[in-house]
């Protein structure tokens, strides 16, 4: 009786553990939101990917696991979290499986803003942006991901407000174009009634390095994890590299207008 109550035990742990990598195999967490070429979607998935690429979370910690489990696969943590020893096994699958894709995560990034136009310099031959859109010294581009938590679970460890910060602040005055390409642009817009002269900017990022998270002990005696060892600081500072921006048409990205090459 107790042999047959083992292999009883041991299917069940089987089954478990087949149901974890059968939706781990499923499940398009472990492929990059990549939806512009190569430039990845800055979603927190993405984002935290990208954090195990470079080095800057340790795989080997199980909180981060843990946390990780809970932004990219939420199911298996509502069904298996509760108990220790399966999610000790589901667990154990995550972390294979991230071993097996890192280095597909992402390397790059976009970032999209809005951007306004003001009126067209005939002399310089370029829409001037509008005082309210400026590209003026711009170095830091600041993603936060407001996220619902995973049932009952929330992040304990895994920051999820992201700051990518180029060397050079770049600078433009307006977006380029010849009399006849700003005047059909105007064209256009007219007849889409956008008289607030709309366009977006697609900043084009490659990650430079990223500085790895520690445990620090905070004033309240509890363990922290943060980048710059200060317990109270738990945002991520991602060094990157200006590429291009890309000036579009429309919100939905389809109709480029103009290409900024970074120097």
């Amino acid at each position: 009786m107790r042999f047959v109550l083992s292999i009883l035990d041991a299917c069940s742990m089987c089954k478990t553990i087949l149901t974890a990598c059968l939706l781990l195999l499923a499940s398009p967490a472990f492929a990059s939101d990549t939806d512009s070429g190569e430039w990845a979607s800055p979603t927190l998935t993405n984002l935290v990917h990208t954090l195990f690429r470079y080095g800057a979370l340790d795989l080997n910690d199980d909180r981060i696991i843990d946390d990780y489990a809970k932004i990219t696969e939420c199911e298996l943590v509502i069904k298996f979290y509760h108990n220790d020893f399966k999610w000790n096994k589901v667990r154990a699958a995550v972390r294979q499986s991230m071993h097996m894709n890192m280095k597909t995560y992402p390397s790059a990034f976009y970032y999209v803003t809005r951007v306004q136009l003001g009126r067209y310099d005939f002399k310089g031959h370029m829409f001037l942006f509008d005082e309210g859109t400026k590209l003026q010294g711009v170095n830091s581009f600041q993603l936060t991901d407001q996220r619902v938590p995973c049932g009952r679970e929330n992040l304990t460890v895994i920051p999820t407000d992201y700051h990518l910060i180029i060397d050079v602040p770049v600078t433009l005055l307006g977006l380029p174009l010849s009399e006849k390409d700003a005047e059909a642009l105007l064209d256009r817009m007219d007849l889409n009634d956008d008289k607030d002269r709309v366009i977006y900017a697609q900043f084009n990022l490659r990650v430079v390095h990223i500085a790895p998270m520690h445990k620090v002990m905070g004033s309240d005696q509890k363990i922290y994890y943060t980048q710059q060892l200060m317990a109270n600081n738990l945002s991520m500072r991602i060094n990157a590299q200006l590429d291009t921006i890309e000036f579009f048409e429309d919100k939905d990205r389809t109709h480029l207008i103009y290409t900024y090459n970074a120097p």
